[in-house]
């Protein structure tokens, strides 16, 4: 099921009633992903809660916002498996300027994955994409290559070039940043922490598929 990401989506809450789906469950599964706010800071509606960037998709502030608004509802922690992303997003850039801000150089409708026009600007590269962490993993081994940090979120993001030479940036999360969200969710009382997809990870590449698991583990009690 969808989380919720920014106080827009309280529609969301209102469709079913969730104490009862959990009094008939052994737990329900929030999806803490495709959380991305940019299509409504594209058109200039960036009206979201401190510690929100556009461009996370899983900030720690969502979850925690989730936990409170299930509780709110009847369903405590304990029934909660929360699900986070084992891939990120490629977000392009209208500025080729790295000092400067990234901004997405159309307005961007709300599906992520849908195959809308560009108008002058070649698909896939005006619009953010679906990275999987093997990819990413590739991409940080570069010299080249600067993690950086989004304190609000607790995101990692990099810079890149797509394949056409044009600026983009990368936000997503890794064993760090989920490592801080799993202790969170621990410390909150949630049953548990899933990811979407184990297939994301490069396991032969580094030790970065085992550190992705031990992130998980802090979440369990």
């Amino acid at each position: 099921m969808d989380g919720i990401f920014y106080p827009a989506n309280r529609w969301w809450w209102t469709g079913y009633n969730w104490k009862a789906l959990a009094d008939s469950l052994d737990f329900l599964v929030p999806m803490m992903y495709d959380g991305l706010n940019a299509d409504a800071c594209s058109r200039g509606d960036c009206r979201l809660p401190p510690g929100y960037s556009r461009y996370a998709q899983s900030a720690l502030p969502a979850h925690q916002q989730t936990v409170e608004q299930f509780a709110r509802l009847g369903v405590p922690p304990s029934k909660l498996v929360m699900a986070v992303p084992w891939y990120g997003y490629s977000i392009p850039c209208s500025s080729q300027n790295r000092s400067l801000q990234c901004q997405l150089p159309v307005p961007w409708p709300s599906d992520p994955v849908g195959g809308w026009p560009c108008g002058s600007l070649p698909d896939p590269w005006c619009t953010p994409k679906q990275v999987p962490y093997r990819v990413i993993q590739r991409l940080l081994a570069s010299p080249s290559a600067k993690w950086e940090y989004d304190p609000g979120s607790v995101t990692a993001f990099i810079e890149a070039e797509n394949i056409t030479g044009g600026r983009m940036q990368i936000w997503f999360d890794d064993a760090a940043t989920l490592g801080v969200k799993a202790r969170w969710l621990r410390s909150a009382g949630v049953r548990g922490i899933g990811m979407w997809t184990a297939s994301s990870v490069n396991y032969s590449a580094s030790r970065d598929g085992q550190e992705m698991w031990n992130a998980l583990k802090m979440a369990v009690p």
